[in-house]
């Protein structure tokens, strides 16, 4: 306390306060006052002039006595700071003040911070220990010392080692799967560092702070800390979190051609890989469609195929969600094997087609894909007829889809078509006996298109034969005329000749 009655050069026994602060001494409590500030040597101010009282004085922040702090040899049990401290406000601010009311504090602490070691010290052994701990001040004239406490030597003299108590606090779990790692962390009130070690070392390991998971289950990590010249060694603290299985995730790769049935092209490999390197099964959902075993995917029918992936873990691995894979099945066919009887055709003529091969129960039809020249092909039953003229024909086959097959196109046959020889030409003169200065009329029977007609004559002996038109004139001379007719070729016939008819001459 600090109440500042006056100067006393010697104890003042006689005090009203004396019975009082005896009466506390013998229950445990101290009475610190404050030894005044009137810069006096050899006085204090009331009541520190009372002898069970512990008077105190003021040091600089060099541990020298305070200019302005009565001292007195007897009188002045200790001393403690009192310069420039940083002391509060009413109601909530701060200021550096000097003075032995800093000062007094500084002993109240000091027994408490020892009673909290030595619950049961007496008032004197406290305050007996602290003098005799103390560094001793000279006073303002050198002609007698001070003790200034010692809170750590005090605490020896007692007994105590002096060191301060710490302990340690961890942070918050640090989240920790299979084969990963985290960080734990805890601090000590000292301040000094935290040591881990695992007391589970089949489930985690520390090295530092870094915990690494070994196996799924409960990890245990100790924290310790030593301690120092200044704090004693803190109790072993513990954090106790569950260590989890590690996820992993299926990635498809690229999805199968995979057609129907199962043969050639039909079956494909299906292929997912897992994040931990575990075996992936595989289930078809659309067993309709497709089915699977092991990698193999078949076709089934034509459609949508959805394949299932699952990996379902290990001790180091959580169940992978389920993957799938999505792709069609398709259709297939057999090629189609066309054939024609021959390569080449006279107009008026037909070629037999013929087609194998291809799969299902889809009608085969042929077509003419292409013409070339005067060609014209028609297709009937099984056979193709050339009418028109010459050219080419171009011919493929296809056979229909059903359920399971594409359609399938042959390979394209080219079909020449040739132009056809004329039916027989007669050549026909009437009359085929003829007087000079008469004229035969040449006419014709068969053959064959639209081929214009022409005629021409020879002259057998003496006689004179002239052609005009279909006129044959004979002018003179014994003999006979020699004729014959020509049929010209069209787009689909050649060219015909008839025979020679003699016609008389007289």
């Amino acid at each position: 306390m600090s109440l500042g009655g006056g100067l006393y050069y010697s104890a003042c026994e006689d005090n009203v306060l004396k019975s009082i602060i005896d009466d506390l001494k013998a229950a445990g409590v101290a009475t610190i006052i404050a030894s005044g500030n009137d810069a006096v040597t050899g006085a204090v101010s009331s009541p520190g002039c009372i002898s069970t009282a512990i008077t105190v004085g003021a040091t600089t922040k060099s541990d020298a006595i305070a200019w302005y702090s009565n001292e007195h040899k007897t009188m002045v049990d200790l001393l403690a700071p009192g310069s420039s401290i940083n002391s509060s406000i009413p109601p909530s601010t701060y200021a550096y003040y000097s003075g032995t009311s800093m000062a007094t504090p500084h002993v109240t602490g000091a027994f408490a911070a020892i009673r909290s070691h030595l619950p049961n010290a007496t008032v004197d052994d406290i305050e007996s220990a602290l003098k005799v701990s103390g560094i001793l001040i000279p006073s303002w004239y050198g002609t007698f010392t001070t003790p200034l406490i010692q809170v750590n030597g005090a605490l020896i003299s007692l007994g105590v080692n002096g060191k301060t108590d710490q302990t340690i606090s961890f942070g918050s779990a640090p989240s920790v799967s299979v084969n990963e790692t985290g960080t734990v962390s805890a601090t000590a009130t000292s301040g000094l560092l935290v040591t881990y070690t695992s007391a589970t070392a089949s489930v985690c390991t520390v090295s530092g702070t870094t915990v690494t998971g070994v196996s799924a289950g409960s990890c245990t990590i100790l924290a310790d800390q030593p301690g120092d010249s200044s704090y004693n060694a803190a109790p072993q603290t513990t954090q106790t979190f569950t260590v989890t299985k590690t996820d992993q995730t299926i990635n498809f790769g690229t999805a199968p051609s995979v057609s129907v049935n199962g043969t050639g092209t039909g079956t494909g490999t299906v292929s997912a890989t897992a994040t931990s390197g575990l075996a992936i099964n595989y289930t078809s959902a659309t067993s309709s469609v497709c089915t699977v075993s092991g990698t193999t995917v078949t076709g089934i029918s034509a459609g949508s195929c959805e394949i299932l992936a699952n990996q379902t873990g290990n001790g180091i691995y959580n169940a992978a969600p389920q993957a799938t894979d999505t792709f069609d099945v398709n259709k297939k066919q057999k090629p189609v094997v066309f054939s024609i009887s021959s390569r080449s055709v006279k107009v008026g003529g037909s070629v037999a087609l013929k087609a194998s091969g291809g799969s299902g129960k889809g009608v085969i039809r042929y077509t003419i894909s292409q013409t070339t020249g005067s060609a014209v092909c028609n297709i009937s039953a099984n056979k193709v007829i050339a009418t028109g003229g010459s050219g080419t024909c171009t011919l493929i086959t296809n056979k229909a889809g059903d359920a399971t097959y594409n359609s399938a196109t042959s390979a394209p046959k080219i079909l020449t078509v040739n132009k056809a020889n004329q039916a027989k030409l007669t050549l026909i003169a009437t009359p085929n006996v003829i007087k000079a200065v008469q004229t035969s009329i040449l006419s014709t029977s068969g053959g064959s298109g639209s081929g214009g007609v022409s005629f021409v004559s020879s002259s057998i002996g003496k006689s004179i034969c002239t052609v005009i038109g279909n006129q044959l004139s004979y002018t003179g001379g014994k003999g006979s005329c020699a004729v014959k007719a020509r049929k010209e070729t069209d787009q689909a016939y050649n060219a015909a000749v008839s025979a020679v008819v003699s016609v008389k001459t007289k």
